[in-house]
């Protein structure tokens, strides 16, 4: 007689679930994209009042030598948030209470990334948030020892204090446990970053450095190549499987600059929101002239996507919708590079006294005509 045995629970070390997840999050080598989640968390209230343009966040480090971070201040003056939204929003781990869930066009979650990022690196951290002619303070930290979150409205913090400031929300993150980056460099990474390149196209974003002796203050702007100075460019419809729909772009730009672009040479892909992920474009092709082209592409059936990794931090790899479009991104980046090689074959042919050698000129027709030929047949 063979023995069953009824259903039951599997175990789950949860203490050490929830440690693994924040540690993800750990390191001095975290901060710009620590701070990244805070900005995109500002630019997303502002983005609940459909206020997408020209709203202030002001980042701000104070420290003394530069290898650490005394304290980290990043501030809005958007929404704001109640009592009852700090704990049944702010300090709901890995939930989503953002708007997010009810299809809202932000980027975050508040249950994730920004305060596993502050209570991994920095020692103390507090939330004060103002909302209608009422604050409150908050403090939160890693309890390392019981492996678990704790937070409080004690020891300096307070609830509904009445103030007659605007709304808005503050983090506040003090002594910062490593550091493995000179800050400068933060403004460099920040500007680089997709996570938060539509906030610093569209926002006013300050970093500030203060010490002791200056506060050196920048706005964060992403530089893009100049799109005017291409030497060509070319638009593809989307195919059906990939078409979006409420007036959103339907085409795959691509552009060939006449010079390399280095770290530039990629394929900006959006959702429609925010950038996903930079697609560099040699990953669809090697050919040389890979580094003379980028573009950029939206798929609006990335918003709320598996094929989105957590914190939007790219593609996830096996996905069926990443396999399309970066099916559909091969075929077109092959062809551009394969018409551009075509036509520039004879230019590389000529000798330095300006003369083309005739029996390689001769190849490099028959060459030509082969590749606009496969050119040719996959446009149509």
């Amino acid at each position: 007689m063979i023995e069953t045995i009824s259903k039951s629970k599997v175990p789950v070390n949860v203490e050490r679930l929830l440690e693994n997840q924040l540690k993800k999050w750990e390191g001095g080598g975290y901060h710009p994209r620590g701070i990244a989640e805070y900005i995109s968390n500002s630019d997303d209230s502002y983005r609940r009042l459909n206020k997408f343009f020209g709203q202030k966040i002001i980042v701000e480090v104070h420290t003394r030598n530069s290898k650490k971070i005394e304290k980290l201040i990043i501030q809005d003056f958007a929404e704001g948030m109640s009592y009852e939204d700090l704990e049944n929003k702010f300090f709901q781990y890995f939930e989503s209470f953002s708007g997010w869930e009810r299809g809202e066009k932000v980027t975050g979650r508040f249950g994730t990334g920004g305060k596993a990022y502050a209570i991994m690196n920095f020692r103390h951290c507090s939330i004060i948030s103002i909302q209608n002619g009422k604050e409150c303070k908050a403090w939160f930290q890693w309890d390392a020892k019981n492996k678990e979150i704790i937070k409080g409205y004690d020891n300096g913090g307070y609830k509904d204090k009445k103030v007659q400031n605007r709304n808005g929300t503050t983090i506040i993150l003090e002594s910062s446990i490593k550091v493995t980056h000179p800050l400068q460099e933060f403004v460099v990474q920040l500007e680089k970053l997709p996570r938060i390149r539509h906030i610093l196209k569209n926002q006013e974003v300050l970093f500030r450095i203060i010490n002791k002796k200056s506060v050196e203050e920048i706005q964060l702007k992403y530089f893009e190549p100049d799109s005017s100075s291409a030497k060509k460019e070319w638009r593809f419809l989307l195919p059906n499987n990939l078409k979006n729909e409420n007036g959103y772009s339907n085409e795959l730009v691509l552009r060939y600059f006449e010079k390399p672009l280095g770290e530039n040479a990629f394929i900006d892909l959006t959702d429609g929101i925010s950038s996903i992920e930079d697609l560099p474009v040699s990953s669809f092709d090697g050919r040389p002239f890979s580094k003379s082209f980028n573009g950029e592409i939206t798929i609006t059936r990335l918003m709320n996507s598996t094929a989105v990794k957590e914190n939007r931090r790219g593609l996830e790899e096996g996905d069926d919708l990443t396999e399309e479009i970066k099916q559909f991104i091969k075929e077109k980046v092959s062809a551009t590079i394969t018409e551009v090689e075509a036509l520039s074959i004879p230019l590389m042919l000529t000798h330095h006294s300006g003369h083309v050698d005739p029996p390689l000129l001769k190849r490099s027709i028959i060459v030509r005509t082969l590749r606009l030929k496969i050119w040719f047949d996959i446009f149509n």
